[in-house]
This record gives C-alpha cells, sequence and structure tokens, in this order.
C-alpha cells in the first residue's frame, strides 16, 4: 500500500461481477480516459514533482466541486495520479502528508474520497479492466506500463469508474499535464500568495467552448459531521430489556469500526466494509459479543447495546470509550439504561481482543 493509503490492483476479488448502480463509461468515454492516461505516463511528471506539489482541477461539470491532484512516483513506489475530491479529500491528503496516517492506515483508506490513475503490471488489473484495453484495441507491455482507474468512496472498496466519474477524471489528467509541464519549468508556480491557497484550473465555458485559467483558491471549511444520535429511542423494548437483566459490577470497553474485509449484499452493488461493535470485559479481555452492521445502519452503537443487554441479561455499571464521537452515539441509549460512561486515551483489553478476533476472522490488515 502506498504512503497514501491506495491499493493498486485491489478489485480482483470479484470475477465477474459487475457491481455499479451509475452508469458505465461508454466505449468514447474510455478513449478519452486511455488516451489521457497514456499522455501522462509518457509526461511522466513524477521525475520532478513530488506528492506534495499538490494543485486543483474544478470539476466542469459540477457547480463547485474541486479534486486536489497529487502525483505519486517520485519514491518509486507507485506510479500515477490521486485526485482527492472536495475538502473532505483535502482533509485526507493532509492528515496523510502530516504523517498521522500512519497510525491508523486503514481508517484512512476507508475514508477516503478521490479518484486515481495508477501504473501497474498486468496481474495488477482485474479481467473488466483487460476487457476494455482489449475493446479499444490497446497494447501495454511491462512494469508500470498498465492504466488502472478506480473510485474510493468512505467506508466503501475501491472500485469501478462511472461514467461521470471518467469524463472528470480525463480532464484532471489533461489538466494535470498543462501544470506539470509549466512546473517543470518554474518550480514556485504553486506556491500560494496567500496562506492556505491552492492553485486551481478552473473552466471557462466561452463561444460554446471550455477555456481553463489559473485562479488561487481557499478550500471550503470540510462540512461538519453530525455525530448520529438515537433518532428514536424505542421505550417500549427498553424497559422489557430492563426488566428481564439485572444491573452488574461490569466493567465494559466498547468500540464501532469496520471491518478490513469487504462484502458484497447485491450482485450489483458496491462491496462495502462493514462495522462492527466490540464489547469486551475490562477485567478479563473476554470478549462478552459483538454485532455486525452495514452502512446503512443509523444508530449502530445504540442498537448494539441493546442486544447486548438483551442477549447476556446484564446491565453493565459502566461502559469506557476512546472516542468522543463513540460517546456521543451511546450517550441516549446510556442515559435511558442508566449506565455510566467513562471516556479513556486507550481500551487496552479491546484492541487486544479485536485483534484476535480479526485473525481468527482472517482479516487482516
Amino acid at each position: 500500500m502506498s504512503a497514501h493509503g491506495f491499493q493498486p490492483g485491489s478489485t480482483n476479488y470479484c470475477e465477474g461481477v459487475v457491481c455499479m448502480p451509475e452508469r458505465p463509461p461508454s466505449l468514447k468515454e474510455w478513449q478519452e480516459l486511455y488516451d489521457a492516461a497514456i499522455k501522462f505516463k509518457d509526461l511522466a511528471p513524477w521525475e520532478w514533482m513530488y506528492d506534495s506539489d499538490i494543485f486543483g482541477v474544478k470539476n466542469p461539470y459540477s457547480d463547485d466541486e474541486i479534486g486536489y491532484c497529487c502525483v505519486l512516483g517520485r519514491a518509486g513506489e507507485v506510479l500515477g495520479l490521486v485526485v482527492y475530491l472536495g475538502s473532505e479529500g483535502l482533509q485526507t491528503y493532509i492528515e496523510t502528508q502530516l504523517g498521522r496516517a500512519q497510525k491508523n492506515p486503514f481508517a484512512t483508506f476507508i475514508e477516503t474520497t478521490g479518484l486515481v490513475c495508477f501504473f501497474g503490471s498486468r496481474d495488477e488489473l482485474h479481467k473488466r479492466d483487460l476487457e476494455v484495453i482489449k475493446g479499444l484495441g490497446l497494447r501495454f507491455r511491462g512494469h508500470n506500463a498498465w492504466p488502472m482507474f478506480r473510485s474510493y468512496r468512505p467506508g466503501y472498496y475501491p472500485w469501478f469508474l462511472t461514467s461521470g466519474e471518467s469524463r472528470y477524471l480525463a480532464i484532471a489528467l489533461e489538466q494535470s499535464l498543462n501544470v506539470a509541464t509549466r512546473f517543470r519549468e518554474d518550480p514556485e508556480m504553486l506556491k500560494p500568495p496567500k496562506p492556505g491557497q491552492y492553485l486551481v484550473r478552473v473552466p471557462l465555458k466561452q463561444d460554446g467552448k471550455i477555456l481553463w485559467t489559473d485562479s488561487w483558491i481557499e478550500p471550503k471549511p470540510v462540512a461538519k459531521v453530525e455525530v448520529p444520535r438515537a433518532v428514536y429511542l424505542d421505550s417500549i423494548r427498553i424497559r422489557r430489556a430492563l426488566k428481564g437483566a439485572k444491573k452488574v459490577s461490569l466493567h465494559v470497553e466498547a468500540d464501532l469500526f469496520n471491518l478490513p474485509n469487504p462484502i458484497m449484499d447485491e450482485g450489483d452493488e458496491r462491496p462495502y466494509f462493514p462495522r462492527m461493535v466490540l464489547w469486551v470485559d475490562k477485567g478479563s479481555g473476554l470478549v462478552l459479543k459483538f454485532d455486525l452492521f452495514d452502512l446503512e445502519e443509523q444508530d449502530p452503537f445504540g442498537e448494539s447495546f441493546l442486544r447486548f443487554i438483551e442477549t447476556t441479561g446484564m446491565i453493565p455499571s459502566d461502559v469506557h470509550l476512546a472516542d468522543r464521537d463513540r460517546e456521543a452515539e451511546l450517550t441516549p441509549v446510556a442515559d435511558a439504561i442508566g449506565t455510566r460512561l467513562v471516556r479513556e486515551k486507550r481500551l487496552r483489553a479491546l484492541e487486544q481482543a479485536r485483534e484476535g478476533l480479526l485473525a481468527t476472522m482472517g482479516a487482516g490488515w
């Protein structure tokens, strides 16, 4: 895996399955994308650009979306272009540059929003990639010669491009050629006139054509993510759970996280990383219960807590958490149940239990 959390060749597991709810690219759109990728590869901008030389390309098909482009390859590990989408994608890039992603690379990986173009070996490509290349009559030879395109969305497995994504990625590659060529002559061109600004290639429509110009733009603030809270507390269910359970002196560590093995609910859907809520005895490290949820569950933590009480017949005296958001998610149900929530820097018993559980499941990262 590269330092930016992207995995070339990461969709080889799903032979013969098309999991794309949106329209796939047409042959013409594929041709334009591959043409742009070949030109980008021939220019080889990684020979003089670092992944810190980031710039933006505004999506002409969107009102305000900006993709922040990062050339990979100076270190010789992964060759290509990453387009981090929006301020959220840019934030992921910044976290990576600061080295914070190294603490939990999988968390960074599944939180990434972006489009990528990699150049790898033939055996890294999926059958679908090879079918498109054959259909276009293209030929590539050697290591780091075969283009591969993927879409990254939070919580989902890297997947094949939609029509809109392919058109925008082709434009990002083309505009990257413009920036990289000028940057080779003027390495100072990406230094902002004001802190926090980025050079962005902006499309201007004139006489039915699109012209491109440079603009220094400060990204919009990252949208504040509302912490999921119990939308509706089932008072009847809570009363039944309390009636059938006993409050005990039990100290529990709990957490909600994504499993590193993707699953696919339907044959035409994009694979996703399921979420697990894990409950561990703080003293013994014994796994008391775990539950799996898809990405659509609105209140997995609260639901899992009720299941814990209903299944074990125990109401813990306190639940220990290591994350402020997790505490906010669990607070409504915990208040209704009468269980105290405790914040800690680390959940050592849970961390050890999680590693053992994932190893047993064959889920690793």
